[in-house]
């Protein structure tokens, strides 16, 4: 598989984005059999190339390779000796056995969990050549506690890396895999409180406390990500060439998104209406383009049922001729 860049002279961080681009298009063609390589081998390749001039770029932008070639092997693809390969050489540039500060806990912790139940899975599967724990041992694992704690960063996160690489696909499974780590923190924590076997009531009720005083910090991050899920499928349902059906589902997954921080953005504090209004706004928004993406679909759906009908109409001329 070739592409332009190979023949072209451009930039390292165009080709990045645009084997990025070719990655996430196979992503989504299913295979028929036909071809000898499969779309989830060239999505593979795909991200290959891109990691190769991501090399000559910033720490983030591996990162984000990383990022789609574990996505890769965790929806699409078994783990075989390939992204065996491959762990074996992430690991061997070293990025990630301390904690990094070129990425936020949240990223690190996303890519070593990946990556570790990559590793789990081919040893799963293997019955001789297993991948040793040491492997395993290179790739630092954030708490979730340490992810949900960290202060708001400068660092652009995978989120927003993947965004401007255009994979919306990625950024959009990204930000679901921050929800659901936000909404388990929540219940672990709690949980783990309750069945402490060493604490009294007394200090299962002041833990709790303790944890409510840190609300707010918790549930903004909720929040957040709620919102930037939004707006990437308002982004998606807004690009070119995107099919009126699928503009109607992006618009409906954001405004599902939408509606969720606008439900949990008054639990934070009191002083919550200025935000509160900007939710609205970005809501009410959202729900125009719906209404517009819908009334679209349904006319191309009648012109579609008259191009029908008077294609019947035609063959029924014809019969009688």
């Amino acid at each position: 598989m070739t592409l332009v860049s190979e023949y072209v002279l451009i930039s390292p961080l165009e080709g990045t984005r645009l084997w990025l681009q070719v990655a996430a298009a196979y992503r989504r063609e299913e295979y028929d059999g036909e071809d000898s390589s499969s779309p989830v081998d060239n999505a593979i390749e795909a991200c290959s190339k891109a990691l190769e001039n991501a090399t000559k770029l910033t720490p983030t932008l591996k990162s984000a390779c990383h990022y789609a070639m574990l996505r890769i092997y965790r929806d699409l693809r078994y783990a075989d000796d390939d992204g065996k390969a491959f762990i074996e050489k992430i690991a061997k540039d070293g990025d990630y056995k301390t904690r990094q500060d070129h990425i936020t806990v949240f990223d690190q912790r996303l890519l070593s969990q990946w990556v570790r139940d990559f590793i789990n899975e081919y040893n799963e599967r293997s019955e001789d050549d297993e991948i040793s724990s040491k492997l395993a041992d290179k790739f630092f694992l954030p708490s979730l506690e340490d992810a949900m704690n960290e202060k708001q960063s400068s660092l652009q996160c995978l989120g927003d890396t993947l965004t401007v690489m255009k994979d919306y696909q990625g950024a959009v499974a990204y930000w679901e895999w921050i929800i659901s780590e936000c909404e388990s923190f929540y219940s672990r924590t709690i949980k783990f409180i309750i069945y402490d076997k060493e604490k009294t009531i007394s200090q299962v009720f002041n833990e709790i406390q303790k944890l409510e005083g840190n609300s707010h910090e918790y549930m903004q991050r909720l929040v957040t990500s709620h919102v930037q899920l939004a707006r990437y499928y308002i982004e998606a349902g807004e690009r070119l060439n995107v099919s009126t059906t699928d503009t109607v589902d992006y618009f409906e997954s954001a405004t599902s998104q939408c509606q969720m921080a606008i439900k949990l953005r008054p639990q934070i504090s009191r002083d919550w209406k200025p935000e509160n209004v900007e939710l609205q706004q970005l809501l009410k928004e959202t729900e125009k383009k719906l209404a517009e993406a819908k009334t679209k679909a349904e006319e191309e759906e009648e012109n579609e049922d008259d191009e029908d009908d008077d294609d019947d109409d035609e063959d029924d001329d014809n019969n009688e001729d």
